[in-house]
């Protein structure tokens, strides 16, 4: 009887999994799903949070508040994936001093050349720590 009742409660959970997951792939999306822009809004427009109608006055109170351009630099090794960032030439027998100055001039040539500025439109339920930033 046990048994049974997993079972039950198992396919009514994944048929009700299904059917979220056939209603957000037939919803419009909000938001950049790939490149540099990934997670920032598509347009300066409120997002249905509260309830489904994006004007409702409650997200567009939201959307005044919470929504932000926000400026960031993106490297090229972000970019382009299949790109290899150089490795620090760290010959060994160094002095801890000289080490640190190898992989401290590493780490600026990595991160300061070939940047690319972009501006993101963040807001909305987007999760900010899956976003680049400064």
């Amino acid at each position: 009887m046990l048994l049974r009742y997993i079972i039950l409660s198992l396919a009514f959970t994944l048929s009700g999994y299904a059917q979220d997951q056939a209603q957000a792939d037939s919803k419009p999306s909000f938001y950049h799903t790939t490149g540099p822009l990934r997670g920032s809004l598509l347009r300066d427009q409120p997002v249905p949070i509260y309830s489904p109608d994006p004007q409702d006055p409650w997200n567009r109170i939201y959307h005044l508040l919470f929504t932000n351009t926000v400026e960031v630099k993106i490297s090229r090794y972000y970019q382009d994936p299949s790109t290899q960032p150089p490795q620090p030439n760290l010959p060994k027998g160094q002095s801890k001093e000289e080490h640190y100055k190898a992989i401290r001039t590493y780490y600026i040539e990595r991160f300061t050349s070939e940047l690319t500025k972009v501006q993101r439109l963040e807001g909305g339920t987007s999760l900010s720590f899956s976003s680049p930033t400064k």
